[in-house]
């Protein structure tokens, strides 16, 4: 994520309205309270010049006249002195309170401060600037300011501080500065040109606020807000799929019994025969895409019920078995003691086709898919949980494959409808999906995990009997 463009601060600011006229008053009051003391320094020495002016010898010689009016200059020059010492007090007295309000106002303020003279270089900052940095004072003075910056922000540094040296106003952009243990944060800089107090040289003022948490807060929102668009896409996918689907499969039933009717009325050597079974052939074969359509669209008519999915795996294994390669292994490892469920059979048929089928495109060569059943208790807050998961008590079905595994990017979309990574022409994209929506549909959920050259796993976790029925259906 790049850095943020600079933008006019509007008067200053917030930063720098509620804090720069506050260190400003503390330097007059600083300033007022050091000219004081000065004056009364000099007045006491202008007081002891008066009383040493006059000899020994010349005061010997004075008539009494002369002698009390010397006398009554000491006594009035005593009682300013007196004076001046108790303003000259009062006035370390205030100095000291102003260096006090100073070091509240520029050292602990809550925003960074720092001076950057023409070269670039920090001549000063204050506690909360080298805190940002993680680093002392001392450290930061005389090193150059752009090294306190992420190299990928250094353009966005340049172009801001070439607008602030033609600019009238103080400019602000957001960046992210590199700490001296070289983690990062994000921060609003905001700059304006001043004159060294003391050089009459022309320095910048940067207030350094961090922002790393609203920033943060800020992804997170795009990202929600990114996630609730596609999971509208997919119900817009859903919604016309399913409706598609409906349609198309009341055709392919007429086509279907059709079909079935023409090959009862032919004999087994009558040349229409060849014509008519591929009509039969794919006419199921459409039948089964859209009820894999109406799966994902949750539309399609399901009669659910109490049932051992132990017994439901192992038939439906004996039918999957026979369209697996000879070199791949199907290993059935059922649970003992496995919880009832409730979902159509035929439904769990479907979920284990698809994915073994999966699993076997994703093996070249000799594998092993491992199928597996399983109790999984899910407490509030597990962190050990997959996501989507509700507490309860789940039964669950397990296929692993030794295949190629999946990039991290790859799973994150195999669940979207249409979505498939395999280049032959029969690849629909809709086999997870349809195992997706038969899950949801039933008040379940799948995870998936995965890694290249490790395989995959993808369980799918459907609620136990009693625990609530199904969703929709």
């Amino acid at each position: 994520m790049a850095g943020r463009d600079d933008a006019p601060t509007g008067g200053g600011g917030p930063v720098a309205a509620g804090s720069q006229p506050a260190a400003t008053r503390a330097d007059r009051e600083h300033g007022a309270a050091a000219t004081r003391v000065i004056a009364a320094r000099d007045l006491r020495q202008r007081a002891t010049s008066r009383a040493g002016a006059v000899p020994a010898d010349d005061v010997e010689s004075m008539s009494p006249g002369d002698l009390g009016k010397l006398v009554h200059e000491l006594r009035v020059h005593q009682i300013e002195l007196e004076m001046q010492n108790d303003e000259l007090r009062e006035a370390q007295l205030a100095l000291e309170a102003s260096r006090s309000r100073y070091f509240d106002l520029y050292d602990l303020a809550p925003i960074g401060y720092v001076t950057i003279d023409a070269g670039g270089r920090i001549t000063e900052a204050n506690l909360a600037a080298a805190a940002m940095l993680g680093a002392v004072r001392s450290q930061l003075v005389g090193r150059p300011f752009t090294r306190c910056i992420l190299p990928d922000d250094q353009d966005l540094l340049y172009f801001h501080r070439r607008r602030v040296a033609i600019a009238s106003a103080p400019l602000a952009c957001e960046l992210r500065l590199v700490r001296v243990d070289g983690s990062t944060l994000w921060v609003r800089l905001e700059e304006r040109l001043a004159a060294d107090p003391e050089s009459g040289e022309p320095v910048s003022r940067a207030t350094l606020s961090d922002i790393t948490a609203s920033v943060a807060a800020s992804d997170e929102r795009a990202l929600l807000q990114e996630q609730l668009a596609e999971a509208q896409r997919l119900e817009l996918v859903g919604r016309l799929a399913g409706g598609v689907a409906h349609d198309l499969n009341n055709m392919l039933q007429v086509i279907l019994a059709s079909a079935d009717f023409a090959l009862e009325q032919v004999g087994p050597d009558d040349p229409l025969r060849a014509d008519l079974e591929p009509i039969r052939d794919a006419g199921r074969r459409s039948s089964e895409l859209t009820a894999q359509l109406l799966a994902y669209a949750r539309r399609q008519v399901a009669s659910p019920q109490v049932v051992d999915l132990n017994g439901v795996v192992a038939t439906a294994l004996r039918l999957i078995r026979r369209i697996m390669r000879e070199d791949l292994v199907v290993d059935w490892r059922p649970a003992a003691g496995l919880r009832a469920t409730y979902i159509d059979p035929s439904q769990v048929t479907r979920i284990l086709t698809n994915l073994c089928v999966n699993s076997r495109d994703a093996i070249d060569g000799p594998g092993r898919i491992t199928v597996s059943t399983a109790n999984v208790d899910v407490a509030d807050e597990d962190p050990a949980a997959p996501d989507g998961a509700r507490p309860g008590s789940w039964v669950v079905i397990s296929v692993t494959d030794t295949g190629h595994g999946m990039e991290a990017d790859v799973l994150e979309h195999v669940f979207e409808p249409f979505y498939t990574t395999k280049e032959a022409a029969p690849a629909s994209g809709l086999g997870l999906a349809s195992v997706d929506g038969i899950a949801r549909q039933n008040g379940g959920f799948v995870a998936a995990a995965s890694a290249p050259g490790v395989g995959s796993t993808f369980t799918v976790y459907l609620p136990r009997a009693g625990d609530g029925g199904p969703i929709g259906g």
